[in-house]
Order: structure tokens, then C-alpha cells, then sequence
């Protein structure tokens, strides 16, 4: 999610390749990725095929920033990723999207190490790293999963108007995939409230962008809230803004609901990453990796 603060400084992973600055807090939403993916593999295991989309893969190392250590990203866990119990039971194909060269050539050159030695579950003629916008490339992805398969997707967006409405959409409409879990960051406090401007002008300025993220200017209803500045008002808005997106995806999936409440710290919050699915199983089990995760990192629930 984070990048470094300046963007012409390349941070160095200690494999030598580009890494994705990041917060210590950035290993909250992966460990939900860890814990899921397993689980969600074994009650797969029928599907025709099971492929992980990842819309904003990053290179595949995060740093903590501060010279902090190396963390693994979201694709190479999705890589090693395999389902519990007898059997081996892995992705059988993984999609990894960036739309920066330099992430998609550090991720590249990961990718082949890791299939190299062995560390990849899914093999390398099944591991696609796509070069583009994200919001382009997800109907070509699509139209190469069959229907009837299982697909999770991860979209870590590092800002609201890099994930369009439309794009969310299209995940569940675009050839009528039967078995879509979707999991992704919802910048609440890191974005939307501060496009979400007392000032009208402001705010107008960021009007699209907030129109177009949540698929209706159903947003513009919480504008009182913004204006009358308070404690109670702001956590208002808040609920108001995520009550809005949750009844979108509500509208797609038959479950939407957060996943995690990620913070730097106790009381600064940053973002929220919400879990949407149409099986009632996968539900249960985003809720089972939802305790975990939050159990991991002494969060309470």
C-alpha cells in the first residue's frame, strides 16, 4: 500500500531487487491472505481451476521503511500457498499485475527464483506477470479464467482513483464468474475522507474521483457531516462512508464485510480491508482467518 515518501529514491531488498516501502502495519493485511488461502484452497479443490489475481502486486519484497528488515509481499505468498490437510492443493494459476516496469521486473526475476528452488507451489508456465493498468488488463484476465473456476482476488489500491467502481464491477459481471471472493483495501482515513474536503471547492475538485470509486454520488448525502467539524461527526462520516461501499459490494456479492482495521499504532487509523464473497462457506472461513489474524497481531476484534 505505502511507497516511500520520495519517489525518486529506489528502495533496495536485501535480495538485491527493488522492494515496496512499507509500514510495519503492512503485514496486517497479508496475514489474512496467509491464513484464508489455505482454508479456501481445500473447499476449492473441486472447482475446475483456482487462480489468484493480484491487481497491484508490487515487486515482491516490502521494506519496512526506516532501514527496517524485508517482509514477503502478497504474490510470493500467494506462490506458496497450498491448501491444508492430505494432498497438495495450490493456486493453479496466478495473475500479478503493475503497471511500474520496475515492479514488474523485480517481480519477474522473484518469480523465476522461486521456481527455480522449488518455493512456488504453482508452476511457472501458470504464473503470469501482466505489464498495465490494472483497470485495463482485468477484462483480458477474465476472459482467460474459465466461468466455473475459483477466483481470488487481491486489489491493494494505493489510492481511490486507481480502482474504479467499474473495475469492481466487473468482477462479478464480465463473463458471470460463479465463484469470485474479492479482497481489498478500503482507504478510508488515509483518502477518502480527506478527499471528502470542508472545503467546497476542494471537495468538488475531488468530486469524480469519489463518484467514481463508489459507483454513485451517494456520498455527497454525508457532506453535512464533513462540514459540522467534531469527534462525533467525523466517526460518522467514517460509518457513513463505509456503509456506502459495503451496500455496493452488498449488491454484487451476497457477503461484504470488513476483514481487518489496519492502524499504525493503537489510535491512528489508516485503512480498512473489506472481504466480499457469494458462498456462505468462504464467509465463515474470511471469519475464522479474520480472528486469527487479528489474534497474530493482538488486535482486538
Amino acid at each position: 500500500m505505502t511507497r516511500p515518501r520520495n519517489r525518486s529514491e529506489e528502495v533496495i531488498a536485501a535480495d538485491g531487487l527493488r522492494a515496496r516501502d512499507s509500514g510495519e502495519w503492512g503485514k496486517e493485511k497479508l496475514e489474512f491472505l496467509s491464513q484464508f488461502g489455505p482454508v479456501a484452497l481445500r473447499a476449492t479443490t473441486s472447482k475446475l481451476s483456482r487462480h489468484y489475481v493480484d491487481l497491484f502486486a508490487g515487486p515482491g519484497i516490502n521494506r519496512i521503511r526506516g532501514g527496517g528488515t524485508d517482509f514477503v509481499g502478497s504474490p510470493l505468498r500467494a506462490l506458496e500457498l497450498q491448501a491444508i490437510g492430505e494432498g497438495t492443493f495450490p493456486f493453479t494459476d496466478a495473475w500479478f499485475v503493475n503497471r511500474d516496469q520496475r515492479d514488474d521486473a523485480a517481480l519477474k526475476e522473484r518469480v523465476r527464483r522461486y521456481t527455480l528452488v522449488g518455493t512456488s507451489r504453482i508452476r511457472g508456465e501458470h504464473i503470469h506477470c501482466v505489464l498495465g493498468d490494472a483497470n485495463e488488463v482485468i477484462y483480458p484476465i477474465l476472459e482467460a479464467i474459465h466461468p466455473k473456476s475459483y477466483v481470488f482476488v487481491f486489489a491493494d489500491m494505493e489510492a481511490p482513483k486507481q480502482l474504479p467502481w467499474s473495475s469492481v464491477e466487473a468482477l462479478r459481471r464480465f463473463r458471470a464468474h460463479e465463484s469470485v471472493d474479492l479482497y481489498l483495501l478500503f482507504p478510508l482515513d488515509m483518502a477518502l475522507k480527506r478527499l471528502l474536503s470542508r472545503n467546497p471547492a476542494t471537495r468538488e475538485s475531488c468530486a469524480s474521483v469519489l463518484t467514481n470509486f463508489f459507483g454513485t454520488d451517494g456520498w455527497r448525502e454525508l457532506i453535512r457531516l464533513r462540514e459540522a467539524n467534531s469527534d462525533r461527526n467525523r466517526a460518522e462520516l467514517g460509518r457513513g462512508l463505509l456503509d456506502l461501499y459495503l451496500r455496493q459490494l452488498r449488491a454484487l456479492w451476497k457477503h461484504a464485510d470488513v476483514a481487518l482495521d489496519v492502524r499504525r499504532g493503537m489510535n491512528h487509523r489508516l485503512y480498512k480491508m473489506l472481504f466480499a464473497t457469494n458462498s456462505d462457506v468462504g464467509r465463515k472461513i474470511a471469519l475464522w482467518a479474520k480472528q486469527r489474524s487479528n489474534q497474530q497481531y493482538g488486535l482486538s476484534l
